[in-house]
């Protein structure tokens, strides 16, 4: 087998989730098994998600959701600019993902034990996965799509733009590496870090910045959700379960800060974990539908990390039936 590429360290953790700040309070959450899906927060109607409203019990109603819980971020309107040097106009048509996605970059970085100042000008790669454009549609709908027009300029363009994501955060960082937003549905944030430790392992950033939002600030997913009978009635995730009724949408953004294991080492960063190898595929038409997932395609995916890691599987593992969840 070929030489493997040097392992990737996590040296940095930002995370906002539902009655989480932080990797500390996630790790504690996790250890004592603390379910934090709930009821969407009242306050939640000033932002255009009216549960009540749209609450219906019974399965597949057009128009109506399923079921009131979800991991809910508690304010994810709040943000204070003047901490990252934004101007007020820039931060008022902001869309609340870039706002999450600046802080929780900022907490990795601290996390990390590395200065903000210390990065500007060095060759460090920001890649996010972002996928919900939640925030136009609501003010779109609070407002009315003419008012929101009128409306419109420089501001607001780079506020709602996918692009500007990971832009804006290169910007205020000042780094000069890659910096791109992609958008793979639910596998956003793993393709950011793979494709992150690729730039690292092709020396084209010597640092790099990974990971994903996501916010439903707009009901019209969870209606969608609710008809296809793909959001869980129960308000549970049950995978690989008999009594599996689909599944709980969640809130949150985390952020990973990457680096070559021997630079990690000695600078003296904390470190997490390794990655020692990744893969991406797609699963093609084996699923026998687009949104189903195919064995093929996933068990490829393992197979090139694996490869990529210096590790070979176990047979049984790499050709055992995956099991789904009804």
């Amino acid at each position: 087998m070929s030489a493997t590429p040097e392992p990737i360290a996590v040296v940095g953790i930002g995370c906002r989730y539902a009655d989480v700040r932080g990797p500390a309070e996630f790790y504690e959450i996790v250890r004592g098994r603390r379910n934090t899906v709930r009821e969407a927060p009242r306050h939640r109607v000033e932002l255009g998600y009216d549960i009540d409203h749209f609450y219906d019990p019974r399965p597949r109603i057009p128009g109506k959701i399923s079921s009131k819980k979800g991991g809910f971020l508690e304010h994810p309107e709040l943000f204070d600019p003047d901490a990252f040097g934004i101007a007020p106009r820039d931060a008022l048509t902001m869309e609340p993902q870039q706002r999450l996605m600046i802080e929780v970059t900022w907490d990795a970085l601290d996390d990390a034990g590395i200065p903000i100042e210390s990065v500007a000008g060095e060759r460090v790669a920001v890649i996010l996965g972002y996928m919900a454009e939640d925030y136009s549609r609501e003010r779109a709908g609070v407002l009315g799509e003419a008012a929101v027009y009128r409306g419109h300029d420089v501001f607001t363009v780079g506020g709602m733009s996918h692009a500007v994501l990971s832009g804006r955060i290169s910007f205020l960082l000042g780094v000069t590496g890659p910096s791109l937003t992609l958008d793979t549905a639910c596998s956003s944030s793993l393709y950011a870090a793979h494709l992150a430790c690729e730039s690292l392992r092709r020396g084209e950033s010597k640092m790099a910045i990974a990971g994903g939002a996501n916010l439903f600030l707009s009901p019209e997913g969870n209606i969608a959700l609710s008809r296809s009978g793909m959001l869980s009635m129960s308000g549970a995730c049950k995978a690989f379960d008999a009594s599996a009724d689909g599944f709980v949408r969640a809130e949150g953004a985390g952020v990973v800060v990457l680096r070559p294991l021997s630079d990690a080492l000695a600078a003296g960063n904390p470190i997490y974990a390794v990655i020692r190898g990744s893969g991406i595929s797609a699963d093609g038409r084996d699923g026998g539908h687009m949104m189903a997932p195919g064995r093929k395609g996933q068990a490829q995916a393992m197979r090139d990390a694996y490869a990529m890691a210096g590790v070979s599987p176990p047979t049984s593992i790499m050709s055992r039936p995956t099991a789904r969840a009804r």
